[in-house]
């Protein structure tokens, strides 16, 4: 089974995390251009962006999302952590699902 990533947007773990997580996890920070981070580790896992719509502009969101594409991810999927709602973008079965 492939491994899986957590790529956080703009937002460290909290403090009071668990001392075992289920994924390792990656953040952008806030001062970071997300189209110049080096992603070539997502190659070929399992990839989920978490996002903070009150901590992040759509157009940070986009500029992660498509850098991770284009690392080859074999999934990713974004989730809307404040509202928990998530959705794919990239599937092992029809690849890009949808336009970012």
């Amino acid at each position: 089974m492939p491994a899986y990533v957590i790529l956080r947007l703009d937002r460290w773990p909290p403090r009071d995390r668990p001392g075992v997580v289920a994924a390792p996890q990656v953040v952008c920070p806030p001062d970071a251009e997300p189209a110049e981070l080096d992603l070539q580790f997502l190659s070929g896992l399992d990839v989920q962006i978490c996002y903070w719509p009150t901590a992040s502009a759509p157009e940070r969101l986009r500029a992660i999302t498509r850098q991770a594409l284009q690392n080859n991810p074999r999934r990713l999927w974004v989730l809307n952590v404040e509202r928990g709602r998530w959705r794919l973008v990239k599937s092992v079965e029809r690849g890009i699902e949808v336009a970012v």
